[in-house]
């Protein structure tokens, strides 16, 4: 089981770089412990406010860095125009 999730993930990261380059990639290598905590919760340990707010910062520091904070800001502009 090891063995087959190591050489997926292995495939998946390399189709990651193809399509995203290294630079972009790299940054979600630091999601690695949110879907452990993740995973963690179906054994039953609950994680902390500690972790939780790092989760939360991670995140953040993500979506700031591949940039995808314009296409939400670009989808909120377009709604708003629509709603008048």
């Amino acid at each position: 089981m090891a063995v087959c999730g190591t050489v997926l993930a292995y495939l998946f990261w390399n189709l990651g770089i193809k399509e995203i380059g290294a630079a972009n990639t790299a940054v979600f290598f630091n999601l690695v412990p949110i879907f452990t905590m993740i995973l963690a919760l179906f054994t039953g340990l609950e994680p902390n406010p500690v972790q939780i707010s790092g989760a939360l910062i991670v995140i953040g520091g993500v979506i700031l860095a591949t940039g995808s904070y314009k296409t939400l800001l670009a989808k909120l502009n377009t709604k708003s125009f629509t709603n008048r």
